[in-house]
């Protein structure tokens, strides 16, 4: 595959994926809203007491997956995690996701 290929072929996996997870946060929102969720509401929704910070307790229902690596993502191992953590954890994710998918294609 040429890298102009691959290079195509990860965006669209990577907006895939985005769309994928905003299609999750939409389906764990109450039904009553009805504005798309956002990383940045998804994180604000976790976010109980409004302090601009996540602790793993907070994570625990509306992010599972940053609950279940929140030592990896809190890099500077102070017990919560701010938004710019919570979106280099989550690009890291998506182009890992991305990676694999094209490991798995150049494989056929």
């Amino acid at each position: 595959m040429s890298k102009l290929e691959r290079k195509t072929v990860l965006s669209v996996i990577a907006l895939m994926v985005a769309f994928g997870t905003a299609s999750w946060a939409q389906q764990t929102q109450p039904a009553a809203s009805k504005e798309p969720m956002t990383l940045r509401r998804l994180f604000a929704r976790a976010d109980k007491n409004g302090d601009g910070k996540v602790t793993k307790a907070e994570a625990k229902g509306p992010l599972p997956i940053t609950h279940a690596s929140f030592e990896q993502i809190d890099t500077d191992k102070r017990g919560w995690i701010s938004f710019d953590q919570f979106m280099a954890f989550t690009n890291k994710r998506v182009d890992k996701q991305a990676d694999d998918i094209l490991t798995q294609w150049d494989k056929f």
